[in-house]
C-alpha cells in the first residue's frame, strides 16, 4: 500500500509564464475531455480543441477567462477552464 503524504492535492492557476510541461498537461486533459464529448454524440460541438490546447492558456485568457490544473501529488488530475460570458445587450 503506498503511503502519501497529507494535502498531496494541490490546485494551479495556469498563466503565460507557467512551465511548458504543466501547460503541456493541461492541453493533454483539455483534449481528453474533447475526445470523451465526440463519443457521446448529441452533447455538444466544440470548435478546434487542438488549437485552443496548443494555445493554453491563452485563449481563455483573451475573452476575459482563465485555467486551472489540478495535481494529485504529480501526476495530473483535473482541468477546468472558462471564459466571461458576453453581456445581453
Amino acid at each position: 500500500m503506498e503511503i502519501r503524504p497529507p494535502f498531496a492535492f494541490r490546485i494551479e492557476e495556469l498563466m503565460r509564464d507557467s512551465a511548458p510541461e504543466t501547460l503541456s498537461r493541461a492541453g493533454e486533459m483539455l483534449l481528453q475531455y474533447g475526445q470523451f464529448v465526440l463519443e457521446h454524440a448529441g452533447v455538444c460541438h466544440f470548435g478546434s480543441l487542438d488549437a485552443e490546447a496548443a494555445r493554453l492558456p491563452e485563449s481563455y485568457l483573451e475573452q476575459g477567462g482563465g485555467c486551472l490544473l489540478a495535481w494529485d501529488g504529480e501526476t495530473a488530475a483535473g482541468f477546468v477552464a472558462w471564459r466571461a460570458l458576453p453581456w445581453a445587450d
